[in-house]
Order: C-alpha cells, then structure tokens, then sequence
C-alpha cells in the first residue's frame, strides 16, 4: 500500500516550522528525489572504516573493509555488533565482504573486471560510468569476457552497477553469496560443502531487508577535494539541516567515508523502498519515552 508510505520516520530533531515545503496533499517533499543506487545489492567500499573494537568506555579501533577481506577467518569480525563514534559493526558496513548483504548479491568498488584486449578496471569505474553511458554501452561493458578466462567480466565482478543481481524470490539457486574477491587467494579462505557455492558455515544473522537503520552519530564525506582530503559531519548535524538537499546530492567519498546519500539515507529520503528509522529517534514506551536504538 504505498500511498501510506511516509519517506521519513518522525525526526529525531523536531523543529517548529516544516523543513521543506509539503505538496497539497501529498506527505513527500514537492522537491525532485535524489537519486539513488539500485535496491537490488550491496555496494561496498574497501576504504570504509568498521569498528574492530568498542571498549566499555566508548573508545573505538577501527579497521577497513579491504583489510577485513584479507583474513582467512572473518567471523569474528562480522559476528559483532557494536558501533561507536559514527563507526558501524563490520556485518553493516562490509555487507559484502561479511555476507550479510539481505538478497545476498553485491560488489567491491575495487574489484577488476575484464574492460577490453588486455585492460583491467574497477567496479568503481563503471559505477562513475552508470548515469553516463546509454543502456546499450553498458550492456556491452558488462558482456565483454576476457578471451584468456582469466579475469571476471562486469557482470559477474559487478553485478550491482550492472543490473545483474538477481531477486531471491525469482531464482536463489543460482544466487552467489559473494563476488570475485578483490584480494584472490591462492586457496579457499572457507571449506565449501559438496555441490554448494556458499560457505558450510552457518550465516551471520542480518537485519531486516525492507527498509534503513540510519545512526545519528553517523559520519558521512561533506566535501571531498581534489586532492582526496575529506571534511566530514555527522547525520544527526545534517537532520538539523533546513535544507539538506546541497548535500544529500553529492556522490563523493573518500578516506572511509561515503556520500550523505549513502550514510544518512533516512535524513536524505534515499532509503529504496522509503522507509526507516534513525537509532536516536524516541517513541512511547509505558509512561516514558525510548530509542529505537533501546528496541
């Protein structure tokens, strides 16, 4: 029923005046959406950062995605669920890499596809490519196999910018758990079971697939030079914001940090299917007021 979808939950911040004109009876913005990655997949990026480890005392060590990829064992890792000054838990910032991405499809911005003759490039390169090349073009990228068998093509490495992930409901079997890793080995990190291409492992948990959990203390790129320096802020600052469309707009991210699109979807209105929650964010609980974050 998407006529009683709301784009945001009620603010964690409430202001007295409306940030952002309504239409007559509409409850969305009257301002254009911007636009968002596909709903279909996870996007990672190797230089975000998790929290490795969060004290008692909130001190937090980081590590990145790509280092994670490295190890031969990273349960222990993407079991954990602490988050703490604006860092996620690995299993929500390294979807990918941890397995936990809800349909089970995704991509590493450096991960290599087969371009053409002897050409490698990154996922990164053809997501920059994606709003800039007709349909035809793209397809034909993602088609490209590498003649030598050697080296992925765009739609198996990068089956999230190339539209190739495939829904759960319409054909797990042939579902892969994780694309070509960006750091091969020369064994396999993980023992498969007989006829499978997923881990005998058991899964990490995961949270839930249909709609965003956005946490306020959150740190996204607010500008990002030409020289790859990075000022950042949190969402909590950005829900504060009047108008947040100047930087719920910008698709840069550097040292770590993504896109306030990507970072603070609630706040920016980009969750896919319009709906979430900010961690902060209070509702009624017997005679008193919680967090979701407390739920």
């Amino acid at each position: 029923s998407p006529s009683i979808v709301i784009s945001k939950p009620p603010s964690a911040f409430p202001t007295s005046t409306p940030s952002v004109s309504l239409s007559k009876g509409s409850m969305r913005p009257s301002i254009a959406p911007t636009p968002t990655p596909p709903s279909i997949g996870c996007y990672e990026f190797a230089a975000e950062k998790y929290a490795k480890r969060v004290t008692k005392y909130g001190n937090v060590t980081t590590s990145t995605c790509s280092k994670l990829a490295k190890l031969t064992n990273t349960k222990p890792h993407c079991s954990k669920t602490k988050s703490g000054q604006g860092f996620l838990p690995a299993k929500l910032a390294c979807k990918v890499t941890c397995g936990t991405c809800p349909d089970g499809c995704g991509e590493v911005d450096i991960t290599k596809f087969f371009f053409e003759d002897e050409a490698k490039k990154t996922c990164a390169f053809l997501q920059k490519r994606r709003n800039k090349w007709n349909q035809t073009k793209m397809t034909k990228v993602c088609n490209r196999e590498d003649p030598n068998g050697t080296v992925p093509s765009g739609n198996v490495a990068c089956p999230v910018t190339c539209g190739t992930c495939i829904s759960p409901s319409i054909s797990p079997s042939i579902l892969i758990s994780k694309p070509p890793s960006a750091f091969p080995t020369s064994t396999p990190s993980v023992s498969l079971s007989k006829g499978s291409m997923r881990p005998s492992i058991a899964p990490t948990p995961t949270p839930p697939s249909i709609g965003c959990y956005e946490f306020a203390a959150e740190k996204y790129a607010k500008r990002v030079t030409k020289y790859g320096n990075v000022t950042t802020s949190t969402c909590s600052k950005l829900a504060k914001l009047t108008n947040t469309k100047p930087h719920c707009s910008k698709t840069k991210s550097g040292q770590g940090f993504l896109p306030a699109k990507l970072a603070c979807k609630v706040t920016c209105g980009t969750c896919p299917d319009g709906c979430g929650e900010v961690d902060i964010t209070k509702f009624f609980f017997d005679e008193k007021k919680k967090t979701c974050a407390f739920l």
